[in-house]
């Protein structure tokens, strides 16, 4: 009896160990954690950023473009032409990543420049990467900009000082761009780096397109291209000419003769080339002016004087513009 009792005890004990250690049929859920608060990144900028004295890109530009007779100078494909115009419409529509895309893809860098001798002014910089193997030139398109004036310089080392005094003009009237190009005019024997006077050039695809959204969004551009010539090889001429090739129209005409007054205010000669009058710096060929259909070209022609000293030439279109 006692060991049916025992077996008895024992069998409701083991009974009891194993339903306690059963799981449980209907858990009770543990709460969900919580989730961590969400962390908006700071967005980088697009571009890098320079800051220095515009000057100093001039400089560099100069003393590493392909010299005369280098043959140095690189034909841009029509690709090439294509992809810098597309660049051009979007650094315009804010397209930054598109922009600095191109310009990677074709062995250029654009970088936000922040100009310390120019007010501190904020410019996108297009520049070709060093070594410089090509010579298609630099631009620099003004931030934020509604000025309708772009300023040019195609003939840099052959018409010593007009980049200078071009980025001076740019500064001094807030201008929406300011186009340089990368090579002497006679880098190449067969005149093709010579940019003011053939279509097949990236100097050309950036002014047409450019000039053309520009035309568009203001109602006339105004593009003042500037060259450099010695008095002692035209003698009798003013210091300043306005070259308005064959077909100049009335507006073209008037505003170089609103700047020609404000010259004089400034005690500097100026003439303005319609038909045979100072015809040797007419400006007849010019590439740029060509395609320029709608807007407002003026070729201006300077002297050694004035390209050394231009605070007479800046002050007076500071004049006209600020007007």
């Amino acid at each position: 009896m006692r060991i049916l009792y025992f077996f008895l005890l024992l069998l409701m004990i083991l009974t009891l160990s194993v339903v306690s250690c059963s799981p449980r049929l209907n858990p009770v859920p543990s709460p969900a954690p919580s989730p961590s608060p969400s962390i908006t990144p700071t967005p980088l900028p697009v571009l890098d950023t320079i800051t220095g004295s515009f000057q100093n890109q001039i400089s560099s530009l100069e003393n590493d473009m392909p010299r005369s007779r280098s043959e140095g100078y690189v034909i841009p494909t029509h690709q090439e032409q294509e992809d810098f115009a597309t660049l051009i419409s979007r650094i315009n529509t804010h397209d930054l990543v598109g922009a600095a895309t191109l310009a990677t893809r074709n062995n250029y860098g654009l970088t936000y420049y922040i100009d310390q001798s120019g007010n501190e002014a904020i410019s996108y910089l297009l520049r070709e990467e060093k070594p410089i193997q090509k010579g298609w030139g630099l631009y620099a398109f003004r931030k934020d900009s509604t000025s309708n004036i772009i300023i040019e310089a195609p003939h840099p080392l052959y018409d010593r000082r007009t980049p200078s005094v071009a980025l001076d003009i740019y500064r001094a009237v807030d201008a929406r761009a300011l186009l340089i190009a990368g090579a002497h005019r006679h880098a190449n024997r067969d005149g093709s780096a010579d940019v003011a006077h053939t279509s097949e050039s990236i100097f050309q695809s950036v002014h047409m397109a450019l000039s053309q959204e520009l035309q568009a969004e203001a109602g006339d551009v105004i593009i003042l291209q500037i060259h450099g010539f010695h008095s002692t090889r035209h003698k009798g001429y003013p210091e300043v000419v306005f070259g308005l090739g064959k077909n100049a129209q009335a507006k073209e005409v008037a505003l170089a003769e609103k700047i020609k007054e404000a010259l004089a205010a400034q005690g500097i000669s100026a003439g303005v080339c319609v038909g045979d009058t100072l015809k040797a710096l007419c400006a007849e060929t010019n590439a740029q002016s060509a395609v320029t259909k709608e807007g407002i070209f003026l070729h201006i022609e300077l002297d050694e004087k004035l390209r050394k000293e231009d605070s007479g030439v800046v002050a007076a279109l500071v004049e006209v513009f600020s007007k």
